[in-house]
């Protein structure tokens, strides 16, 4: 299968046929956008860039702009299909209208030229004029205002501005070409009439290049019409071609109705096929726009922007194919990939646009490292460790693991492997490598990185975080001592150790510590790699370094930074924790291995480094934050009213698909650059007045741009207030003059005042003294009252104890018959029985009890109103003071019951466990 990526069906139908078999295609950087990004509708139609750099967008619902870093949407009265910048003016066409925008007021809106009966497809200018193409006719807009039209023999899909003149078919029909001044001339090209043109264009040779919906490239040169017959023209008539548009050298980038994007030049090499199985949105492309290095797509659903310069290039595995890729290595045209599902074998993958990865024979299985020694590729292996030579996949030892591998450079026929338990030796005998043995003193663990030294020892890192020192013997089958750098450097809290290689340094990193190892010691690094993670091969001097969660391109010699596009510096976050590795190939090009895909930095390129643009004010508003009253400020130098002394600054660098760093300084206020992070505005509150310069940058930038303005100072600091205070300070020394004449008056009022306060004072403090006596006395009152109450309680109760006694003994007589008279002793007991009525015993109490404790019983009902005659009974009592023993012949219980009693006030008072039901009542 030729173009495995044109369709998700042919991946499908190639993963069932043969899983070790498959095509994954090389994209550049992709950056897309989608309506919840820019607010509008799915369908993006057309495509325009201004001068400046903004780029703007025929959307269904309008028109849109972007300028690196905000969306607008400026509305139209219906789908908008077709924009035209030219000038200050973005012309604008769609269904049924046809009208303007003015860049510099965008805000103004949409302005009519004229409403049509049909719909606007294309615009271009021919000469003075705009020329907005319908189906059957094109409109001719002149400068002056004058709107005219030409009719068209017949229907037309749309039209192509070429040389003066305008290029178009009649569907199915003759090709026909037009002058600015309407002249019609028709070309004869009989076979058109079997196709439907989509684009047509100049080839540099002077020819012209169609291509056709359905039946892919042709090239019109002399009067003769030439299929291009190749493998990239099969992949168009399958794809169906919608637009064309020719990039810098001899490439050309071909749109799709189904097939998404290919680049390609017309003889058939593939640079690059975009779809939505590897970057893109969807693969229906209505519009394509290159300009300063960007290709822009207008898609279906959504807008795509390609950095066609970046030196970015990836292998995004969206369908884990590959599996979580842990290195890849390159011989010569041969590149091999080590994944956790084995080792992969792909030829050419920079010269294909969809090259085509193989799983070796045999090589199936978690693979760790691959390592180019002695003309052949190591690779550590779960099942052992291989060597691949010639396309050739064959074991070489039983030990797994192989994390890293390193030749001897003062015995060049000894080569380390660290491994899952201790190191492996191997050793060249007669012109081949054979494994010797394993050192494994004190190693009894997983080896990480081997570092030679001078000396022939070894400095190794283990995944049990040791840091060790090894002497191999001289035979080479065991070690003379092994050496515990933690402990002899004092780092018990060094972890996640990681040995490397940098220049004649060997370099210790670990959490939070990165050191080099000296003959007397150890010597913490510098910035930046004090605090580097992971660090590559160099490539002529420069490698790359992992920290913060960053990428980073760092130079050896100038021990310096260099900066790396922010996007790419983000894939720090897709290498796998602990296994992080960068390899080199050839001597170019980095490559990341990621938990889904590879990334290449391709160091050759002109622009391999991020190269700092210039920023732009998108813009200026000045506030007045007492009203919130604003104000535009249009142009650099400005002078402001001192209220609007709060001004923001929006910008942008115009860095399409890459995030840009932003630093700000403004003059007059701040001493030193400021760092604003990805934001692109910023904002000064309540400025004094003065003049001001804001300066802004993108980060590593030498050049910054400038914007001047003033803040004129308050009314009251200007000469005029000035004289204003000299009239001030004379009054004020006259007012003086006469305020200390009557001073004294002054002084002798306030003496009176303050001694009027103080006896004021005195006797207010005696009438509280007075107060507080009183009070104690009413309290005393209240407090003898009760106690007489409680007296007439209990004598009561004595009395009712001798007459229920009396009546006791009345009983006895009556039942022993004694010779008394039975009417006699019947008298008795009824005088007894009428002395002792409860009810007017306690109507006497509680009418003692109210005058004494007036709103008792209303505060007690209020809180608890369900409780009972007998209740507030018990309560009154216990509010007296009266005890369970004295409470029982009251109630006529014995002590007993009175508990059970309080018992039950208690849980109607809903008291909680431990509270008082005494101290409840009488604090109530």
């Amino acid at each position: 299968m030729l173009y495995f990526a044109l369709f998700s069906s042919a991946y499908a139908q190639e993963k069932m046929t043969s899983s070790t078999k498959f095509s994954i295609p090389i994209t550049p950087r992709i950056t897309n956008f989608d309506k919840r990004d820019y607010k509008g509708e799915n369908q993006n139609w057309d495509i325009t860039v201004g001068n400046d750099g903004k780029v703007f967008f025929a959307n269904t619902l309008g028109l849109l702009t972007y300028d690196g870093e905000d969306w607008n949407l400026f509305s139209t009265p219906d789908i908008l299909h077709t924009i035209y910048y030219r000038n200050d003016t973005i012309y604008a066409g769609g269904n049924q209208f046809m009208g303007y925008f003015l860049t510099h007021n965008l805000k103004s809106g949409f302005h009519l030229i004229h409403n049509i009966e049909e719909s606007i497809w294309k615009i271009f200018p021919i000469g003075r004029q705009m020329v907005f193409q319908a189906f059957s006719r094109f409109y001719l807009a002149s400068p002056n205002g004058m709107l005219g039209y030409e009719r068209l023999p017949g229907n037309i899909t749309f039209s192509y501005p070429i040389d003066g003149k305008i290029y178009y078919q009649l569907v199915y029909g003759d090709l026909y070409s037009m002058d600015a001044d309407g002249l019609k001339q028709k070309v004869e090209i009989p076979a058109l009439h079997q196709f439907q043109v989509k684009s047509i264009l100049k080839l540099q040779d002077g020819g012209l290049l169609l291509g056709t919906l359905r039946n892919g490239l042709y090239e019109w040169k002399n009067g003769q019409l030439n299929p291009i017959n190749n493998s990239l023209n099969d992949a168009l008539k399958a794809g169906k071609i919608n637009k064309i548009a020719a990039l810098p050298n001899g490439l050309f980038a071909f749109g799709t109705m189904k097939a998404g994007l290919i680049i390609a030049t017309l003889d058939g090499q593939i640079k690059y096929h975009l779809n939505s199985t590897n970057g893109l949105p969807n693969n229906r492309i209505h519009s394509i726009e290159f300009r300063d290095g960007h290709l822009w797509l207008g898609l279906d659903d959504g807008i795509s922007v390609i950095n066609l310069d970046s030196p970015a290039t990836y292998i995004n595995d969206f369908l884990e194919q590959l599996g979580a890729v842990y290195d890849i290595c390159q011989q010569g045209d041969d590149y091999y990939i080590a994944t956790n599902q084995g080792v992969y074998h792909g030829r050419d993958i920079f010269k294909s646009g969809v090259p085509v990865f193989e799983l070796m024979p045999k090589a199936d299985g978690q693979a760790w490292k691959l390592t180019e020694l002695d003309g052949q590729i190591w690779c550590g292996h779960n099942e052992g460790t291989f060597l691949i030579s010639d396309g050739k996949f064959e074991q070489i030892s039983d030990v797994p693991g192989g994390f890293d591998f390193v030749r001897s450079k003062n015995q060049p026929n000894i080569i380390y492997q660290s491994a899952y338990y201790g190191i492996a030796v191997y050793k060249k005998q007669a012109g081949k490598w054979k494994y010797w043995t394993t050192i494994d003193q004190q190693l009894k663990e997983r080896t990480r990185n081997i570092v030679e030294q001078p000396d022939g020892s070894l400095i190794v890192s283990t995944f049990n975080d040791h840091l060790l020192q090894v002497f191999p013997a001289a035979d080479y089958k065991s070690a003379e001592r092994v050496v515990s750098l933690k402990q002899q450097f004092d780092l018990p809290n060094l972890s996640n150790i990681r040995v490397f290689k940098v220049g004649q340094e060997t370099v210790v990193t670990g959490k939070h510590k990165a050191f080099s190892i000296q003959q007397d010691g150890i010597e913490p690094l510098d910035a930046p790699l004090a605090d580097a993670h992971y660090i590559s091969k160099p490539i002529k001097g420069k490698m790359m370094i992992s920290r913060n969660n960053q990428l980073h391109l760092y130079d050896l010699k100038q021990q310096e930074e260099l900066p790396l596009s922010n996007n790419f510096s983000e894939l720090a976050n897709h290498l796998i924790y602990k296994y992080e590795h960068i390899n080199t190939l050839s001597d170019s090009v980095f490559a990341v291995a990621m938990s889904s895909g590879v990334a290449f930095w391709n160091m050759k390129m002109k622009d391999h480094y991020h190269q700092p643009k210039n920023v732009s004010f998108t813009k200026v508003v000045a506030e007045n934050k007492r009203n919130g009253a604003q104000k535009i400020i249009a142009t650099s130098g400005t002078a402001l009213p001192d209220k609007y002394n709060t001004i923001r600054f929006t910008f942008t660098a115009f860095e399409y698909g890459e995030q840009t760093h932003y630093m700000y300084q403004l003059k007059g206020f701040n001493k030193s650059w400021q760092d604003n992070g990805l934001k692109n505005d910023c904002e000064f509150q309540n400025l004094p007045y003065g003049s001001y310069t804001f300066l802004v940058k993108e980060k590593n930038a030498d050049t910054a741009t400038a914007y001047d303005f003033t803040i004129h100072a308050p009314w009251y600091l200007r000469p005029v207030a000035y004289l204003l205070y000299i009239a001030l300070l004379i009054g004020l020394f006259l007012i003086g003059y006469k305020y200390h004449k009557g001073r004294l008056l002054v002084q002798r009022k306030n003496m009176l005042i303050a001694e009027r306060r103080m006896i004021n004072k005195t006797r207010t403090a005696h009438q509280e003294k007075l107060k507080a006596l009183k009070e104690r006395q009413l309290q005393e009152e209240i407090k003898a009252k009760n106690n007489e109450l409680s007296k007439l309680l209990i004598q009561d109760s004595k009395k009712k104890e001798i007459i229920a006694n009396l009546q006791h003994q009345l009983t006895e007589l009556r039942d022993n018959k004694k010779p008394l008279k039975i009417r006699d002793i019947e008298k008795l007991d009824n005088i007894i029985h009428e002395s002792f009525d409860e009810k007017k015993d306690w109507l006497v109490f509680e009418s003692a009890f109210s005058e004494t404790h007036e709103h008792f019983f209303k505060r007690l009902q209020a809180k608890h109103p369900n409780l009972t005659t007998e209740d507030l009974k018990l309560c009154a009592y216990l509010k007296v003071n009266l005890t369970t023993k004295e409470l029982a012949p009251i109630f006529n219980i014995t002590p007993k019951s009175v508990e059970l009693k309080r018992y039950r006030l208690r849980k109607k008072l809903s008291l909680e466990k431990g509270q008082s039901l005494k101290d409840y009542i009488v604090n109530l």
